[in-house]
């Protein structure tokens, strides 16, 4: 029977009536072999499907029923080879059913709990599964300890027994060691000298002892109580600390030593603001010139000891020149070329290179805009008024730079 192939109602109908016999064109307008349509197989199950795919696959329900009818036929075999016997209708491999076992009680079970290869389920109840009371095994101390040097060659006092759960303190028949032990440990056969094992807890003479080797004049003034433990030390420069005896080995020592240690590596020439230029006096006088403490008292103060850039109200403060200090001489004592920061913004927002002594106003500016345009909230109006007011200073600062401008002009400057 030749049929054109133009995909449409009509079409779809006569090739449905020659290769699937029975079903029948419920709904969907057939315009190409791509067109959902709606089929009623004879078994009168409606699938939605594609106008070509129905002429490619079986009926999914039609199927699906013929799967769960085999693995039903499998499962029931399975329980009535053991003599169980199903009371409901098989569902699906994962939901349990009622079953009744061969001594007439009623449990469930599915499919795949039944059938497991390793852990097969069966009935639980007493008289499948009768539970056998084990006799709890009395020992007298005599005996505890006759059995004891039987099994792991541990000897101990009959008077210190209790029970299985309580230690018993004695010795090591082939070591000599004394220890303490778990009786229950002793009658499995399982106990074994903890000393020759290298699994005895220290004591604290034993481990400062350990303390002296990595650290000496370091005392340890609490009593020992595990390598993960904090307990107390005392440094020979007078600091107390506590810390686990595991991170002491690891290097952990006295923090204030640690800051002492870290303040002398950054001091000298390994500063940021080391000027070789200056003499000893010279830079001796710098470090504590009244006029750069005075400077950052009065910037925060202006700022109302806030940072400006983030809004964080007091804790560690620092003054920022907007103009670096070693770079720009005339402005290291102007209250326009300093803002207030906090230690976080100081280093990430003041110093974004990570360098210190060559910074200007204007890389400053650069940030701002920046982080202005991912900024939301308050944040951003905070933002918006600090770029406003950073490019307020900007002629006022480079007028302070140029040494032509009359001391009448930049007066006037400052003012505004």
């Amino acid at each position: 029977m030749s049929v054109e192939r133009i995909w449409n109602n009509e079409y779809f109908r006569k090739r449905l009536a020659v290769e699937k016999p029975g079903w029948v064109h419920v709904g969907g307008e057939v315009t190409s072999n791509r067109s959902r349509v709606k089929v009623k197989c004879p078994e009168g199950h409606v699938i939605e499907t594609r106008a070509r795919n129905v002429f490619c696959y079986e009926c999914k329900e039609c199927v699906a029923e013929q799967r769960r009818a085999e693995m039903e036929a499998e499962f029931f075999a399975a329980l009535r080879t053991e003599r169980y016997t199903p009371l409901e209708r098989y569902k699906n491999a994962y939901t349990p059913i009622r079953v009744l076992c061969p001594n007439g009680s009623e449990w469930r079970v599915s499919k795949h709990s039944f059938m497991h290869k390793n852990q097969p389920h069966r009935c639980p109840c007493a008289k499948c599964k009768p539970k056998v009371k084990q006799s709890r095994k009395y020992r007298t101390p005599e005996e505890a300890a006759r059995e004891a040097l039987v099994k792991c060659k541990f000897r101990f006092d009959p008077k210190d027994y209790v029970n299985t759960r309580t230690p018993v303190p004695g010795e090591w028949v082939e070591c000599g060691h004394k220890d303490v032990v778990l009786a229950y440990n002793l009658f499995r056969g399982t106990a074994r000298c903890r000393t020759c094992a290298g699994r005895k807890k220290k004591m604290t003479a034993e481990y400062q002892a350990e303390v002296d080797k990595i650290r000496p004049g370091t005392l340890v003034l609490e009593e020992y109580k595990g390598a993960k433990v904090k307990i107390l030390h005392r440094c020979p420069c007078g600091c107390e600390w506590r810390v686990t005896p595991n991170h002491f080995r690891r290097g952990y020592g006295c923090p204030e030593c640690a800051r002492r240690k870290l303040s002398e590596m950054r001091r000298g020439e390994n500063c940021n603001f080391y000027n070789p230029d200056l003499t000893d006096e010279e830079r001796e006088a710098e470090r504590n010139m009244p006029e750069d403490r005075e400077w950052k008292r009065r910037v925060k103060a202006r700022d109302n000891f806030t940072c400006q850039y983030c809004g964080k109200r007091g804790g560690k403060l620092n003054s920022h020149h907007l103009f670096a200090y070693n770079q720009y001489e005339p402005l290291r004592h102007e209250l326009l070329n300093g803002i207030t920061l906090c230690a976080r913004c100081h280093y990430e927002k003041g110093h974004p290179r990570g360098l210190v002594g060559d910074e200007t106003i204007y890389e400053f500016i650069d940030t701002i805009r920046k982080d202005f345009e991912t900024a939301d909230g308050a944040q951003k109006e905070r933002l918006a008024n600090l770029l406003a007011e950073m490019k307020r200073r900007v002629p006022i600062l480079e007028a302070l730079l140029n040494e032509n401008n009359t001391k009448e002009e930049v007066k006037e400057l400052v003012a505004v």
